[in-house]
This record gives C-alpha cells, structure tokens and sequence, in this order.
C-alpha cells in the first residue's frame, strides 16, 4: 500500500531565502567595512626615494637644467625726433662707456629749431637787461626827488620854527608866520606824495622784472629742450656695458621712438635655467634654491 510522502517545497523556500538574506546582511557588512577603511599609502619606486635621517638644519637639494646667463642692466635707446641715419660708428660687440657716440643722425629741422631757440633766448635775456637797466635809471631818478622833497621839507619846517620863534618875540608879522607854515605843510605833503612813489616804483619795479624773468626762463627751457634734442642727434650710450643690439643701416630714416640700439652690462648677469617639470616640483616644495651660474647648476 502506498503511504503519501509530506512535500518538502515549503521548507526549501524558507531555506532559500535565509541563505539570501544572510548573503544580503554579509555584503552590507563588507561594503561598511570597506567604506571606513582610509586610502593606502601610495607606492613609490625604490630608486625614486630618498631616505635619511631626519636632521635639523639647511637642506640643499640639486638638480640640473638647462639655462641661459641674461644681463640684468640693459637700456634700450631709442631715438628722441624722426632722423635720418647718416653714420654708423660702433657696432655690435663693442665695449662702450656712457658717452661713447654709437651712431650719427642728421635732421636739418631740428638743428635749425635749436638754433633759433637760441636766437630767442639772447634776444629774451637782452629785453630783461635793457629793462633792468631802465627801471634802475628811473627809480634812481625816484630817489633823487625824493631826497630833494625831504630837503625842503626840512628846510620849510626850520624856516617855519624860526619864524614861530620871532612872532612869539613880535619880530615878524603873523602873515609871514603863516606863510611860512603853509609852505612847510606843502613840503611836508610833497615829501610824503614822494615817498609814496618811491614804494610803488619799486613795487611795479619788482613786478615787471618778475613777469620778465618767467619769460625768460621759459625761453631757456625751451631752449634747452631744443638743445637736447640737436645732442641726441649724436645718439651715446648712456651706461657702461656692451652693445648688443644695432639693426641699422646708413640713410635709415627713423620716426620718434624708435629703438635705435641696445646696450646691457656684461658684469651683472642673472641665470635663467629650465628644471624639469618632476624636479620643479620638488624645488616649489619648500626647498631652497642655489644658483650657480659656473656649472649650470641650482
């Protein structure tokens, strides 16, 4: 007789799914873990690394590159008015002082400009003499008149006291005392009209050489300007160095600006060298660097 077996479905079931939850609560546990673990140390190659022990004091670090040695005084000359080269004495490579001539230009205009800025400097300083000189006669002739106003104010007022004297002692009349009060109040009024001239001559005096003296100044700076101008014609140096640069030729007409020359001192250089971007690193890390410009190296 056939007895029936009980199905064994439901328990298969049930076995599956804690199998999958105990595989869901393992993976959750494993991606926490892994997830509060902190990154590894990096690694590094053995002949990359440097080990020593830790001392206190400068640390050098050396590395080569390539480089150039580059003056650090250079001055570009340019050229101060539009010119036309007309000689060429030095060229590049020559040891040079400040006032050593490089180059000759010519430009007719501005040496005529100067020369006329001279012609009305003289002429200028002429007008300020002649009037000097004029305005010294005319005070002069001031003071003259003055000293004889003040001479016969004097001179009226001592006459006017004798005879304030002799009407007290009834030796002259009192129409002569008047008399010769009222002319000693005239002299008084003249004496005191001339002194007032007097100061306001020499006010107008000062003045007028003052307008005149700002005159004449301007035409000297102008002057000296124009001057300037016709010297840098001769263009020099300026410095003591070496010439570099000088890209001219004869009958080269030039504009105001131009770079005419370039001159640098030898003596005084500063070297630029190129580190490889890996070793630049290490150097902007806080090391210091040391620049020898003899091997090339920092």
């Amino acid at each position: 007789m056939d007895i029936p077996r009980p199905s064994q479905a439901k328990a298969k079931f049930r076995k599956r799914l804690l199998l999958a939850a105990a595989g869901a609560l393992v993976l959750l546990a494993i991606t926490v873990g892994v997830s509060r673990l902190k990154p590894a140390a990096p690694l590094v190659e053995r002949s990359q690394v440097w080990i020593d022990t830790v001392k206190q004091g400068l640390m050098v670090r050396q590395v080569r590159g390539l480089g150039t040695l580059l003056p650090e005084d250079i001055r570009f000359i340019t050229a101060r008015t539009s010119a036309r080269v007309e000689r060429i004495v030095l060229r590049p490579g020559a040891l040079v002082e400040p006032e050593s001539i490089i180059l000759e230009l010519v430009n007719p205009e501005v040496v005529q400009a100067a020369e006329a800025a001279d012609s009305q400097l003289g002429s200028a300083e002429s007008d300020y003499t002649n009037l000097k000189v004029r305005l010294e006669s005319e005070l002069l002739a001031m003071e003259a008149g003055l000293a004889r106003a003040k001479s016969e104010f004097e001179t009226s007022k001592l006459q006017a006291e004798v005879n304030e004297s002799l009407f007290k002692d009834g030796l002259v009349s009192s129409l002569e005392k008047r008399r010769t009060q009222v002319a000693a109040d005239d002299a008084a009024l003249r004496h005191e009209l001339e002194k007032r001239r007097y100061a306001f001559t020499q006010e107008s005096m000062k003045l007028q050489l003052s307008v005149k003296q700002s005159e004449v100044a301007r035409v000297r700076a102008t002057a000296a300007l124009r001057r300037e101008e016709c010297e840098a014609l001769h263009v020099r140096a300026g410095m003591r160095g070496m010439l570099q640069t000088l890209s001219l030729e004869v009958g080269q007409q030039l504009a105001p600006g131009s770079i005419v020359a370039k001159v640098a001192d030898p003596l005084r250089l500063r070297a630029e060298i190129r580190v490889p971007e890996t070793q630049a690193k290490d150097v902007q890390s806080g090391q210091s660097a040391v620049i020898d410009t003899r091997n090339g190296l920092i």
